[in-house]
């Protein structure tokens, strides 16, 4: 899964961490992510009770970035012709694997 020079192949994961069925721990799913590579992997924590755990393994071990989405609509990005080069840096969330959850 090779991209072309000057490129990186990515794939973002939205998702509330919680696992339905296959593999379920943070540190299984780092693993796994982990033997994906070259291919970088994010995460988009989505729900006030998402698992941040399980989000924040799986883009450190896609050496990625993880964020928490309090407003799906704040995720929104037009995916038209002239938008589709719009990059992770400039998405309205926080920083690279700092959450900003509601948790306490």
């Amino acid at each position: 899964m090779t991209a072309p020079d000057g490129l990186r192949r990515v794939m973002v994961v939205l998702s509330d961490g919680e696992p339905n069925i296959g593999i379920g721990s943070p540190v299984a799913l780092g693993d796994y992510v982990r033997s994906l590579r070259p291919l970088g992997v994010s995460s988009l924590g989505f729900g006030l009770h998402h698992d941040e755990d399980v989000l924040h393994a799986i883009a450190t071990a896609g050496s990625g970035r993880y964020a928490y989405v309090p407003d799906p609509i704040a995720a929104r990005i037009d995916l038209s012709p002239g938008q589709r080069s719009r990059t992770a840096a400039s998405w309205p969330m926080s920083s690279s694997c700092d959450s900003g959850s509601p948790r306490a």
